[in-house]
């Protein structure tokens, strides 16, 4: 099945449309979220990444529109998490916390995103 078939399988659509309808739906939740990815570990520096996942994936690059405490920024990762691990249904995967230094974790906890001039 080339990739433009399967762009337009019953399956594919499903979960594009699961996936939009989820992320929707955190950003409502999580008003303070800018943005994050979701990168294989072959991809992602240490410096980026927040959670392991699963099947080599990591949560890295998580970015609020405001400073965030500790409590608040582990908070908006678990519901990022777990809305991740809810796609399709499938069960939660086996999530690892990386062992990231102090100052790392006190910069997500601290990050947003740079005013530009037009958003001034």
């Amino acid at each position: 099945m080339n990739s433009n078939s399967l762009q337009h399988s019953p399956e594919f659509l499903r979960l594009e449309s699961d996936l939009t309808a989820r992320l929707d739906a955190l950003f409502q939740r999580c008003p303070a979220l800018h943005g994050f990815s979701v990168q294989p570990g072959s991809s992602v520096s240490r410096e980026r990444v927040v959670m392991g996942l699963q099947d080599g994936l990591y949560l890295a690059d998580v970015v609020s529109h405001w400073p965030l405490s500790g409590e608040q920024a582990a908070t908006l990762v678990e519901e990022i998490s777990q809305a991740l691990s809810d796609l399709g249904g499938r069960s939660p995967p086996r999530r690892t916390r990386c062992d990231l230094p102090a100052s790392r974790k006190r910069d997500l906890c601290l990050t947003a995103p740079a005013r530009t001039a037009a958003s001034a």
